[in-house]
């Protein structure tokens, strides 16, 4: 099986470095209402979207995203991941627990793995 990673902007991971290890990054949304700026989730048909896109390449996806504590983004992943599911395609979605460049090393670690239950241990394992 082949393995796809997803994640999110919040591993700030530089776009080249995501190219260069096939990984596709989800942006988070920033909301600027000239206060403070915030984020906001990614849609579950945004996250469904690139789980697809993913998928054209790939046999099974890992979703590792931004910690659950942190933000919403867990709880779309896995409403898009239920979505596919039911037309039979395999998404596993990982909730890191972490941000920012412990992400982006939890993706970077799970994309050197061969298939989703490898790269969920190697993610977890670098995030901790």
């Amino acid at each position: 099986m082949t393995l796809a990673v997803v994640t999110d902007s919040a591993a700030c991971l530089p776009p080249a470095l995501a190219d260069r290890r096939s990984i596709e990054v989800v942006p988070l949304h920033v909301i600027d209402d000239g206060a403070a700026p915030t984020t906001a989730r990614p849609s579950v048909a945004e996250l469904a979207a690139a789980y697809a896109s993913a998928l054209e390449r790939a046999d099974e996806v890992l979703a590792i995203h931004i910690g659950a504590v942190l933000s919403g983004t867990v709880g779309n992943a896995r409403l898009a991941a239920q979505e596919l599911a039911a037309g039979g395609r395999s998404v596993r979605v990982l909730d890191s627990g972490v941000s920012g460049g412990a992400l982006g090393l939890a993706a970077l670690a799970a994309r050197e793995a061969g298939d989703a239950r490898r790269g969920a241990a190697r993610a977890r394992e670098s995030a901790s």
